[in-house]
């Protein structure tokens, strides 16, 4: 079995939006060149057989979004896309005939109203209906497990558009709209970060033992929380990916996760990992 389940390629850092539940990155705009995907693809290939363009950025923003669905399928990758729809409309066709592309998630709680709703679902409809999954989310639920009325208001749009006339229970498994077009909705999560009012604390995580990322400048790093590379084990470009993922930090980060004593400080203030109840294996 492959090492990942999830290997995350930031292919842009870059968005234009302004959500309020991101908190974007100090780094420097960045779109990654064919040349360092073409490196990824060749070093990660040992260790995952699925691709999630995702971390920061809009990935439906990068100019050569085409031919790394291309480049991905000649290496024999599986590829999902996490994204806010922008420029759905746009492109819609042209992801709906790539081989490479498996799933593509929808962050509704990001997008400005129905009328950025429409073109999302269209293709929906569209790209389900050729085998590609489909995960509309609303990852914006309070402590009561209700969502904002903004959201809540999309929500009813979707359940409309799919013949459902009950709002589903929320905040647990996956619900199954359509084929292949799934609703999940989750708790609104805090982004890690070294702030010192943060309070550490002890707990695991998947990173480094089923998912690790390539960040738009080539900086890996064993989590796509990290969203500014603070845990950055080197950069691909200088470094094999192999001698990355075998550094002495990266044994740290995994040992200290099988331990339940994380080895990084953002690792340590970060409140996500309360979401995994066991060790990895």
């Amino acid at each position: 079995m492959k090492r990942f389940r999830k290997f995350f390629v930031e292919i842009t850092n870059e968005c234009g939006r302004s959500c309020p539940f991101c908190p974007k990155t100090r780094r420097p705009p960045q779109t990654m060149d064919v040349a360092l995907f073409q490196r990824i693809l060749l070093e990660a290939s040992p260790y995952t057989e699925e691709l999630y363009f995702h971390v920061m950025g809009e990935p439906l923003r990068h100019p050569e979004l085409g031919r790394f669905l291309d480049l991905s399928r000649e290496r024999g990758f599986r590829v999902k896309i996490v994204t806010s729809g922008d420029r759905i409309a746009e492109l819609g066709g042209m992801l709906a005939s790539k081989p490479a592309l498996r799933q593509v998630s929808f962050s509704l709680h990001g997008i400005e109203g129905e009328g950025a709703l429409a073109p999302i679902l269209r293709f929906a409809r569209q790209a389900s209906g050729g085998g590609i999954g489909i995960y509309l989310r609303f990852w914006s639920l309070d402590e009561n497990g209700a969502l904002p009325e903004r959201d809540r208001r999309l929500l009813e749009a979707v359940l409309r558009e799919f013949g459902r006339g009950a709002l589903p229970p929320l905040g647990g498994k996956a619900v199954e709209l359509a084929p292949r077009v799934h609703l999940s909705s989750m708790a609104r999560f805090e982004w890690p970060s070294l702030d010192p009012s943060l309070r550490p604390e002890d707990g695991t995580c998947p990173g480094m033992t089923r998912q690790a990322a390539v960040l738009a400048g080539g900086e890996v790093v064993p989590c796509c929380l990290d969203k500014d590379g603070v845990m950055s084990l080197g950069n691909i470009r200088e470094r094999p990916l192999k001698e990355l993922l075998e550094s002495e930090r990266a044994r740290a980060i995994v040992q200290g996760f099988r331990s339940r004593k994380p080895a990084e400080e953002l690792c340590r203030r970060c409140t996500y990992k309360r979401r995994f109840k066991r060790p990895p294996p």
